[in-house]
C-alpha cells in the first residue's frame, strides 16, 4: 500500500504523478495507492479548492477523473471554472457538483486528511508512505518504487 500525501498545485507532485502511475501499473491489482489531501494553502492558493473539487467529484464516483484533471491543469489550476471541473471529472450531475463545491461539502474530509498529515508531522509534499515507512519530500521516487518491489517480493507465493 502506497499512501500519497499530496497537493494538486504542487509542481513536484504534478511531475511525479506519472511515476506513481507506473509503480501501480508495474503490478496490476497488487498495489493500492491511497491519496491523502495535503493542500499547502500558504504557498499554493488554489490547492484547497482543488482538494474540494476532488472530494465533490468523488461523491459521484469521479475521483479518478478529477485526480487526472487536477494534476493535468498544472499552473492553470485556479483558472478552471466549476462547470469545467464537473465536465473533466465526468460527474453525473453538474448541478449537485456545483452545490457541493459552493457549500464545501468535502471540507470535513480534507480537514481530516490535514489532521492526519499533522499527526505524522509531515513537512511538505509530496510525502509517500509504503506500508508504515515514510519517504519525505525530496526522496527519489526510485526509492519508493524499490520499497514497493521489496514488499512484493517478500509477499510473493
Amino acid at each position: 500500500m502506497i499512501t500519497e500525501f499530496a497537493d494538486f498545485e504542487c509542481p513536484v507532485c504534478q511531475r511525479l504523478k506519472s511515476a506513481v502511475d507506473s509503480i501501480r501499473a508495474s503490478a496490476p491489482g497488487q498495489i493500492a495507492v491511497a491519496f491523502v489531501h495535503f493542500p499547502l494553502s500558504r504557498i499554493h492558493p488554489h490547492a484547497y479548492r482543488a482538494a474540494l473539487v476532488a472530494e465533490c467529484a468523488a461523491q459521484q464516483g469521479g475521483f479518478e477523473a478529477a485526480y487526472e484533471a487536477l494534476f493535468s491543469a498544472g499552473a492553470n489550476l485556479g483558472a478552471v471554472s466549476t462547470a469545467e471541473w464537473a465536465s473533466a471529472s465526468a460527474v453525473k450531475d453538474a448541478t449537485t457538483f456545483g452545490t457541493c463545491l459552493e457549500e464545501e461539502r468535502g471540507r470535513a474530509r480534507v480537514e481530516r486528511h490535514l489532521a492526519h498529515a499533522a499527526s505524522l508531522r509531515l513537512r511538505g509534499t509530496p510525502t509517500f508512505a509504503v506500508n508504515d515507512v515514510l519517504f519525505e519530500p525530496g526522496t527519489p521516487i526510485d526509492r519508493v518504487a524499490d520499497s514497493v518491489r521489496s514488499i512484493l517480493r517478500r509477499t510473493a507465493p
